[in-house]
């Protein structure tokens, strides 16, 4: 938030604001007290008021001949991500926005500040970052109980103001920040390279709340059977409704609720994946099961557990056979992801290895048949789009799609496979422990060019030049470096903590290798911070059953972060994990910390 000022204490003058500002730049960012403009003259001024027709505030005019707006640039003064507009900027901006809101009509009280999309008594004060006219800060100077006030515009959403009364106020508060390193909207002034720089400020991690181990504690929900023998979210009853699909009346979980016509059953056509002889219990084990959630489910048991805090958004798999292959179909959870866990590469490599895996899915309209032979895709790969819908429902040519690539398993692989009738009933089936996303290739901006040289782009490294730092040292300065830095990133999001983040980082000083994604207990750790993560997406759903507080979910989403990063530094060159390391740090000095580091190691200074 901005700062609170005491309402019983009236902001220093505009000028005494600037003067403060100067002063702090002239010792701490000269580069961006040299991009500030210097003043408007009067006549410059009354020439704008007459182009737009409008009287200038007392403080904006105070302003602007203290400085007329700043250069753009790297060093260019900054406040909430806005820069102060030069006075040809406010003409030419405000002249935009009024035709912008030219022909909108005013909505509710025609006195209301904020009744119109734009007035022309606003006056545009800021530019973007990148010189855009799209998000801004604006000031009032019609005459209402609003006169002068500071406000927000952003194309799309409707004006509003600031916590600002006045651009007094909002001058004073840059000067507070920057004597007195207040935070203003989150963030914290910084001075780096002779620029002022914004940084968040971290929230502290704590010890939160364990979301998997209140599920646990929770136990696993059974469902109030109907007095029917057949569920009417079973597979063959008469409902439009997709049977892993919820009943939206009772569903607790933040899923969007879809409202179905009650028309012919649609057919049950899920994400299938095959594993030539391969028990379902070691499909389901490869596939990550939690071996304690491990037993046998119908689907409506499935659907109703995974969707309750028990199953704490990860993923419900049930497995069977058809003949020489076993069968694995996802059921419910998973609320992170828009697609299931049956698509996942490494599931695919797992599920694959030693043996043949066949992965049959529906997306969209689109429908697909890819193969896995021994962690490997193979070239057995079809593909099927639907351009043609059948009147009155559009989906109808996208399920025969699925339907044909379903029937062709047959003479292809020997595989017959009934989606309704081999689902049906109980079958082996657990939560998921899920892998995380596979790793994008790094930048190729971080490996050296022909010439050895580093095309880092320092805008890129959160404004720092790690290209000059890079091609400085050698490797080892650098790993040593780095490692420092992946230390400071683990205290700070609470990593270091855990055994298994300690134990690697000691293991990395000694130069011992360290791997990540084997089913170590370092791997087993990183998977599973990730489920604490995307469940904390669902507690909302949840609140009456539990402790958790805001601070608690933002934890896990600070850790999950740290744990990203440390696998990027353990799969990466040493420069692309290294960069990983430094674009999630949390402290906002790390630009100061990693030079400290970077002298320590060249000195040998513990």
């Amino acid at each position: 938030m901005v700062i609170n000022r005491d309402d019983r204490t009236a902001p220093p003058p505009v000028e005494e604001s600037w003067a403060r500002v100067d002063a702090w730049l002239a010792e701490h960012a000269p580069e961006t007290l040299r991009a500030l403009r210097p003043p408007a003259g009067k006549e410059e001024i009354a020439e704008a008021e007459r182009t737009l027709g409008v009287t200038f505030c007392p403080d904006l005019v105070a302003s602007l001949l203290c400085h007329d707006g700043t250069d753009s640039g790297a060093a260019a003064l900054e406040l909430t991500g806005v820069e102060p507009a030069s006075l040809a900027d406010i003409v030419s901006h405000t002249l935009f926005w009024r035709d912008m809101g030219a022909d909108t009509e005013e909505s509710g009280e025609e006195d209301h500040e904020l009744s119109a999309l734009w007035r022309d008594e606003w006056l545009v004060i800021t530019r973007g970052v990148a010189g855009d006219t799209y998000d801004g800060r604006f000031v009032t100077c019609r005459d209402s109980e609003d006169y002068g006030r500071v406000g927000r515009f952003f194309t799309g959403d409707a004006p509003s103001f600031t916590e600002w009364r006045s651009l007094r106020e909002m001058l004073a508060d840059l000067a507070d920040a920057l004597e007195h390193r207040r935070p203003v909207n989150g963030e914290v002034p910084v001075a780096y390279g002779g620029a002022l720089l914004w940084e968040g400020v971290p929230s502290p991690v704590g010890d939160p709340v364990s979301l998997l181990d209140l599920a646990e504690r929770a136990g696993e929900p059974e469902p109030e059977r109907p007095a029917r023998s057949e569920s009417p979210f079973l597979p063959g009853a008469d409902t439009g409704t997709p049977p892993h699909v919820q009943d939206p009346g009772t569903a607790s979980l933040s899923f969007a609720r879809v409202v179905y016509r009650r028309q012919d059953k649609v057919p049950y056509q899920p994400d299938v994946l095959f594993a030539e002889n391969v028990a379902p219990g070691d499909v389901l084990l490869r596939m990550g099961v939690i071996p304690g959630s491990l037993r046998g489910r119908d689907r409506e048991q499935a659907v109703f557990a995974a969707s309750r805090l028990w199953g704490a958004a990860r993923p419900m798999v049930r497995a069977g056979t058809c003949g020489a292959w076993s069968f694995v179909v996802q059921d419910a959870g998973d609320t992170w992801r828009n697609n299931s866990e049956l698509r996942r590469p490494e599931v695919l490599r797992r599920v694959s290895a030693g043996t043949r895996a066949i992965l049959l899915y529906q997306q969209g309209v689109g429908v697909t048949r890819t193969v896995y032979e021994d962690g490997r895709p193979s070239a057995d790969r079809q593909e099927q789009t639907a351009y043609d819908p059948v009147a009155g429902d559009p989906w109808a040519s996208a399920r025969a799609s699925y339907a044909e690539l379903l029937a062709e398993l047959r003479p292809d692989f020997g595989i017959v496979f009934d989606p309704d009738e081999a689902t049906r009933g109980e079958l082996p089936s657990g939560l998921v422990l899920p892998f995380p996303d596979d790793l994008q290739d790094p930048d190729p901006d971080l490996d050296p060019g022909p010439d050895g040289e580093f095309d880092l782009d320092p805008e890129d490294m959160r404004d720092f030049d790690l290209g000059a730092v890079v091609v400085a040292n050698p490797d080892e300065v650098l790993r040593r470096l780095f490692l420092r830095q992946l230390r400071r990133l683990t205290a700070e999001s609470g990593l270091d903590g855990f055994p298994e983040v300690s134990g690697a980082l000691a293991r990395l000083d000694r130069g011992e290798p360290v791997t990540i994604g084997d089913g170590s207990p370092l791997d087993l750790r990183t998977r599973r911070i990730e489920a604490e993560m995307r469940a904390s997406f669902t507690v909302g759903s949840h609140r009456e059953e539990t402790d958790v507080t805001p601070d608690d979910l933002r934890g896990w989403g600070t850790r999950y972060n740290g744990a990203e990063a440390l696998r990027r530094f353990l799969r990466y060159p040493l420069v692309a994990g290294g960069s990983a390391v430094l674009h999630a740090r949390l402290s906002p000095d790390w630009r100061a910390e990693v030079l400290a580091d970077l002298a320590a190691v060249r000195t040998g200074t513990p």
